[in-house]
């Protein structure tokens, strides 16, 4: 836009915005409730796309509307649905606690002289999981391998990496992707 021709128009814009908008969307609900010499001026706008420009107060209206009516209704979520959710927690738990303290458990005295006390942490039972669970399907989250798997299969593939004849304590590098 040159310096000319935003000098002239300079009035339409900053604190006189509004006014013009509230304006533009009289026109464009009834042409004839605004002066003509408005009524040229917006039909000067036009851009020959042949598209008919919204009202944008109307739009501005019925966009909060919708948003106040999603924030009064509650989304509904099934109690075995949140008590799956709550499951899934305990499980992402469960697989820190190996990546953790798994290391510990690891089989790394061959004649057995050595007691591994890691506590129950990396028992389920210390994560509100159950027997019942372990056939259940959960998320790995950012294990390796498989998305999604039953939590026994789950517990093998902890057991098997953290707590084998040979542990690995990764935990303590900073780096994400090293840990990888």
């Amino acid at each position: 836009m040159s310096m000319k021709k935003q000098q002239q128009e300079s009035y339409l814009f900053g604190s006189n915005a509004a006014y013009f908008e509230d304006l533009y969307s009289q026109y464009l609900l009834n042409e004839n409730s605004v002066d003509e010499e408005w009524r040229d001026w917006f039909k000067s706008l036009k851009n020959g796309s042949g598209t008919v420009d919204a009202d944008h107060v109307s739009i501005r209206e019925q966009v909060k509307q919708v948003v106040q009516n999603k924030k009064s209704s509650s989304v509904s979520v099934s109690s075995s649905q949140h008590a799956h959710q709550l499951k899934q927690i305990s499980v992402l738990q469960l697989i820190n606690a190996y990546r953790f303290r798994g290391f510990q458990k690891a089989k790394l005295d061959p004649l057995g002289l050595t007691i591994n006390d890691v506590g129950n942490e990396l028992s389920i039972d210390a994560h509100d999981l159950s027997q019942d669970d372990l056939k259940t399907v959960f998320s790995t989250g950012s294990m390796f391998g498989v998305d999604e798997e039953p939590l026994e299969d789950i517990i093998v593939r902890l057991q098997k990496t953290y707590c084998g004849a040979i542990g690995s304590e990764f935990m303590y590098i900073a780096n994400t992707e090293q840990k990888r």
